[in-house]
């Protein structure tokens, strides 16, 4: 069946909203992009002849003629004297500065901006680009971030938290139960919940940690437990000592016993 254009429209093509002219003497005379208009959208257009015309591109706003630009993007430098907007900085690495009409490079910490040289868009290794645009060590404002090709993302539910995905979960939100890396309702077959610790994680059935150990991710088995070592001091590869930091002065009574070994060994 023939359906009529809609409201406004004196002629639409392939669909009734999708208007090729517009009523004159209408509510909506004026016609841009597909669709007819009370006026034309502000300093984004132009009309003529019944039409309205997008500003060309390297105009961000302009009046009288779809070139004769009163505005421009941030990489672009204003020319008011023939109303023209002309090349001037590096798109996304440089911003325009009218007020000095110099091009400013981004702020150290970024790789590319927009707007101003404070807003990064992407950050410089070892830096994570937070949600509030500004480039820092870590994701802040929230534990429920990771840091994820260089930018901060929330965690997939039911993640609480995660870690390098968005979907590889540390810890879960309500009953759910951590298995592995993923968020359960209930363990699998030979598994069954841990609640001996505070992370509700799913282990081993009969799975038993001696002192000084505890549960590693997968649950599947055993870990020395975790701990903080005095500074100047760093962990040993197997994770059960603390031993001196590379760099660091060695403590007279760890050289003291090293050298009391040594001799006795030499000796014998």
């Amino acid at each position: 069946m023939c359906e009529p254009c809609k409201a406004g429209c004196s002629a639409c093509s392939v669909s009734t909203d999708n208007c090729t002219a517009c009523m004159y003497g209408g509510q909506t005379p004026y016609y841009f992009d597909f669709d007819c208009h009370e006026a034309c959208p502000g300093e984004l257009s132009i009309f003529k002849n019944d039409k309205c015309y997008g500003c060309q591109a390297k105009c961000k706003t302009c009046e009288g003629d779809v070139g004769k630009c009163t505005s421009c993007h941030d990489y672009m430098r204003f020319d008011p004297l023939n109303q023209d907007c002309l090349e001037a900085c590096k798109p996304a690495v440089q911003i325009y500065q009218p007020d000095s009409g110099e091009c400013a490079t981004c702020h150290p910490d970024c790789i590319t901006c927009v707007g101003d040289v404070t807003t990064c868009t992407s950050c410089k290794e070892d830096l994570v680009l937070n949600k509030d645009s500004v480039c820092r060590d870590e994701c802040e404002g929230s534990s429920r971030q990771t840091a994820v090709d260089g930018k901060c993302r929330e965690c997939e539910s039911p993640c609480n938290t995660c870690d390098g995905e968005v979907d590889v979960c540390t810890t879960c939100q309500n009953d759910f139960i951590l298995f592995k890396t993923t968020c359960v309702d209930h363990c699998p077959d030979r598994y069954e919940a841990n609640n001996n610790t505070d992370l509700n994680q799913c282990i081993l059935v009969g799975l038993i940690c001696p002192e000084a150990f505890t549960v590693n991710a997968a649950g599947d088995g055993c870990v020395p437990r975790e701990f903080e070592c005095q500074p100047g001091y760093e962990i040993n590869p197997k994770k059960t000592a603390c031993i001196p930091a590379p760099g660091t002065p060695v403590p007279f009574p760890f050289l003291f016993t090293v050298m009391l070994i040594f001799l006795l060994v030499s000796g014998s």
